[in-house]
């Protein structure tokens, strides 16, 4: 994985430095709110897809999970403390969550679709994921919920498909 220093108020682009130093496939970064870490999910070159963090000056390097499940797309909760992802660990794929740490892996959802490319609502109280990639299903649930207590709202479908990417600042 790659970064790039960016100046704002100059609009210059620093050099290209390396982050990790893999083979292996990084994919789908995700910064933490104080700038700090990057998650990311790793492909191996023997398929495992776990999910990593490190510091943004490339130290630290730590794996959140190691095991045969498809770990995808971890993204920061609000206060940096966990990451929401997708995983196949319950034999779908479903929303978890983990603390930053590694420890604390809870399974979000246990609905019958797939669900998908999920994203936190910025106080964190919420989450929407994808029934499928492309799919103008999106449900709503609260991502502090284990998923055997978990309640799903449907939200109105948008006509062509809809993937969700980030949540706008506001909530709204």
């Amino acid at each position: 994985m790659e970064a790039l220093t960016f100046d704002a108020a100059r609009g210059t682009v620093g050099a290209r430095r390396r982050v990790t130093n893999s083979s292996d496939t990084s994919a789908r970064p995700s910064v933490s709110p104080d700038g700090r870490w990057i998650a990311f999910h790793r492909v191996q070159q023997d398929g495992q897809e776990d999910l990593w963090v490190v510091n943004r000056d490339g130290t630290g390097l730590r794996r959140l999970t190691d095991d045969a499940p498809r770990d995808r797309r971890p993204l920061w909760s609000a206060d940096g403390t966990r990451l929401v992802f997708y995983s196949d660990r319950s034999g779908r794929y479903q929303v978890w969550t983990i603390a930053a740490d590694g420890g604390g892996l809870m399974q979000v959802t246990d609905h019958p679709e797939l669900l998908i490319q999920p994203v936190w609502s910025p106080d964190g109280t919420r989450a929407v994921a994808s029934v499928t990639l492309g799919d103008s299903k999106l449900l709503m649930f609260d991502p502090r919920v284990p998923a055997g207590q978990q309640r799903y709202e449907e939200l109105p479908p948008l006509p062509g498909g809809f993937t969700p990417w980030a949540w706008s600042a506001d909530g709204t």
